[in-house]
């Protein structure tokens, strides 16, 4: 039994020997077949291609350095221009550092310039660039992924500059001042002024108001001005519509013309009143003169109510007759109506009154007792009556809203009234007598709320 044992392990033995021994005596190949080697192969190949990014990034930051170099060398001659004040040399770095600018490379800050050019007093330099940077404010894709000359003097300098001057209304008012004694023209004073204070547009009211004063003096003083039209599209107009009340009144003046035109023969509320005494004839020796000295009537004035193309109107009108005035009503009809004239012909139904004072001692009126001693005055009356036809015409002046309405209006007239009338006093003889036609013409001033 022990040498049976003793025999398998021999077996065994020898076995494994073999296997070791063949695996050892493997080629390269049949190890590479079975993968042997493929870490140390992984290995070497990733540090090919590390080494292959690093020497193409190397190269990129070579290159990108190369080309800034000159950038920070003329920003840094700029720097000392503005140092020394010398404003000649100023424009020409600027004008060099901006010939250099591509779509990758940005060497020079529309803040550094506004700072420089404050601090310089360039201001046709500081118009120029505002009105390219606002112009050109929403072209985002020529600065994508660019870039930007930085970390230097001239950064530096800005920095302490913005520090020191705080972007406020009261400094911009301090800089105002010197612009409005500087030789720019005043089309060029007006435009910088705006663009100045175009930073503090839509902070609040009071701002908005301000610049949209400052947009709305540049386009109404120099409409024919290249930039005109665009400080009108692009700053006035989103201005007025930021403002509810003024875009309102806009809305209003823009519809005047239409809301007028559409409330023509509608109807509405008058008041004419007459300056003049009017002009009357051929209706004369009505009143004894020996007997008594006719009274003046210092108020005439008609008052209607249209309706439609229909009015109907009381009135008190001298007819153009010392002593005599007219008052009753008036049924009249809008013939034509226009922006600016009304004509109105009507058929009137007044009483006519005589006023004066007796100044006959000797004469008293048929059965009256006044208990006056001869040589006393007074005050005496008769009435008669009146029938008109005549016409009424306004020359409408002027027209506005009333008050805040975009609806209601109110037009100021010249107002004439024409008429031929039948006057009938026979009852007042002997102080008044007669009865006959009468021509007469009144002018005055109107209101007509429509």
């Amino acid at each position: 039994m022990k040498k049976l044992i003793l025999a398998a392990s021999l077996v065994l033995s020898v076995s494994a020997y073999a296997t070791s021994d063949k695996s050892f005596g493997m080629s390269d190949f049949e190890r590479s077949l079975m993968g042997e080697n493929k870490s140390d192969a992984s290995i070497d190949s990733s540090k090919v291609e590390a080494s292959s990014s690093n020497d193409f990034e190397q190269s990129l930051m070579g290159q990108s350095s190369s080309e800034m170099e000159p950038v920070y060398r003329a920003r840094e001659d700029l720097l000392d221009a503005i140092r020394n004040n010398d404003t000649a040399t100023v424009s020409l770095k600027v004008a060099q550092l901006e010939g250099m600018q591509t779509h990758s490379i940005i060497p020079l800050h529309d803040t550094e310039k506004l700072c420089f050019y404050k601090d310089l007093k360039m201001y046709r330099a500081l118009l120029k660039m505002l009105v390219h940077h606002y112009k050109s404010a929403y072209e985002f894709d020529k600065t994508v992924n660019a870039q930007r000359a930085e970390n230097d003097g001239l950064m530096v300098y800005t920095k302490d500059y913005l520090e020191k001057h705080k972007i406020s209304n009261h400094d911009y008012q301090d800089i105002e001042s010197n612009v409005n004694r500087s030789d720019l023209s005043e089309a060029e004073k007006s435009e910088l002024k705006l663009l100045m204070n175009l930073h503090f547009a839509y902070k609040d009211d009071s701002d908005n108001a301000s610049v949209r004063n400052y947009a709305k003096e540049f386009v109404d003083n120099f409409p024919d001005h290249p930039d005109a039209s665009w400080v009108k599209k692009s700053i006035l107009d989103p201005l007025n519509r930021m403002d509810v009340s003024d875009l309102y009144y806009t809305d209003r003046a823009e519809k005047k013309e239409s809301v007028i035109e559409n409330k023509l023969y509608t109807g509405g509320f008058g008041l004419n009143l007459y300056l003049s005494p009017g002009l009357g004839f051929g209706f004369g020796n009505y009143y004894r003169e020996d007997l008594v000295k006719p009274e003046s009537y210092p108020i005439n004035f008609e008052l209607y109510l249209q309706i439609r193309r229909v009015s109907v109107s009381f009135e008190m009108i001298n007819s153009g007759h010392e002593g005599l005035i007219n008052f009753g009503f008036s049924f009249g009809f809008v013939a034509y109506d226009s922006r600016y004239l009304k004509v109105r012909p009507y058929l009137g139904f007044s009483g006519s009154m005589f006023n004066g004072t007796v100044v006959n001692p000797y004469y008293f009126p048929k059965d009256s007792d006044y208990g006056l001693s001869p040589n006393e005055s007074f005050e005496h009356w008769d009435m008669g009556s009146a029938i008109t036809i005549g016409a009424n015409v306004d020359f409408k002046f002027g027209t506005a809203y009333l008050f805040l309405s975009n609806s209601k209006l109110v037009s100021f007239s010249i107002v004439g009234k024409v008429g031929l009338s039948y006057l009938d006093l026979s009852d007042g003889e002997p102080l008044v007598r007669g009865s006959g036609l009468d021509a007469f013409l009144a002018i005055g001033l109107g209101v007509y709320f429509w």
